[in-house]
């Protein structure tokens, strides 16, 4: 099976920016048609698992950040909003384009689309 998206978010987030990153994320999963996974970790019942994703990203206590997980559950870091955010705009770009920013295809084309 393929990858997924694993969305780790935070329901108790009082910081504006990251409660309107965390939303527009949703958005664009949902718009994408994508098979995703959200981790609220600011629930103590996914306290494991949010330690486990923050010690993938190297990142703690920012909100979204965004992975990929195999059906293993061996998750990637793909990057904070702003990442993906950029991904998705250069939807399309040629990878010889050179600059080293991915395109949303390159981080989550492997990934499964949601039923529809």
């Amino acid at each position: 099976m393929p990858p997924k998206i694993v969305l780790m978010i935070s329901s108790m987030s009082s910081d504006m920016e990251q409660k309107s990153n965390i939303e527009r994320s949703l958005q664009l999963i949902k718009a994408r048609k994508m098979r995703f996974e959200t981790v609220d970790g600011a629930d103590p019942v996914n306290r494991e698992r949010r330690n486990a994703l923050f010690a993938v990203s190297g990142v703690r206590g920012k909100y979204p950040q965004w992975f990929t997980e195999s059906d293993d559950g061996v998750a990637s870091f793909v990057g904070m909003w702003e990442d993906v955010e950029t991904m998705n705009e250069r939807s399309g770009v040629p990878a010889s384009y050179g600059d080293g920013v991915l395109t949303w295809e390159e981080a989550f084309g492997a990934c499964e689309e949601s039923a529809p």
